[in-house]
């Protein structure tokens, strides 16, 4: 009997970590990666908005501070840095001759990336995965699980404001 019993509470706390990582994948939507603009950058967007932009020189301007604000205007979420999530979105191969890929952009909806302009840095998500996925279509509707690091990836499609560093890609099935 106490072998028997033994066994039991063996099992259990072979079990127990393992559920306890499961747990432990959030699963996550694009709004969660987007960081509250910060008020004082959101007056200086504004501000932008009311150029005019048939002004030659007011449009070099308006340029020239898009550009410095950018990075300011579409923050990342630090707080996700290092946790394991998981997240729905569209494959776009980084070299849009592969069907086989290791490495692409996940990105919120269809099309991005490919129209201009691009989706913003914290709506892009450079995907690093040990195992070939093979796109059975252009903009492949995917589930991504990984763990999620708070870094800048700049390719000739988009920047990223995250990297994945993929377990898992399973193709999104609607039912």
């Amino acid at each position: 009997m106490f072998r028997f019993l033994y066994g039991i509470f063996f099992v259990c706390l072979m079990v127990s970590p393992l559920s306890a990582v499961a747990e432990q994948v959030r699963e996550v939507n694009w709004e969660d990666l987007a960081a509250p603009t910060p008020p004082e950058i959101q007056k200086e967007l504004d501000a932008l908005n009311e150029l005019d932009l048939m002004d030659e020189i007011a449009l070099e301007e308006a340029d020239a501070k898009w550009e410095a604000l950018q990075e300011k205007a579409y923050p990342v979420v630090e707080a996700l840095d290092g946790e394991t999530i998981r997240i729905p979105g569209f494959v776009v191969p980084v070299d849009l001759e592969a069907d086989v890929v290791r490495e692409f952009l996940l990105v919120p909806y269809l099309g991005a990336c490919i129209h201009v302009p691009p989706p913003p840095p914290n709506q892009v998500i450079y995907v690093k995965s040990p195992q070939e996925y093979t796109v059975e279509e252009l903009f492949d509707p995917v589930w991504v699980t990984g763990q999620i690091q708070v870094s800048t990836t700049n390719t000739d499609l988009a920047e990223s404001g995250y990297i994945l560093n993929a377990d898992d890609i399973v193709r999104y099935v609607v039912d």
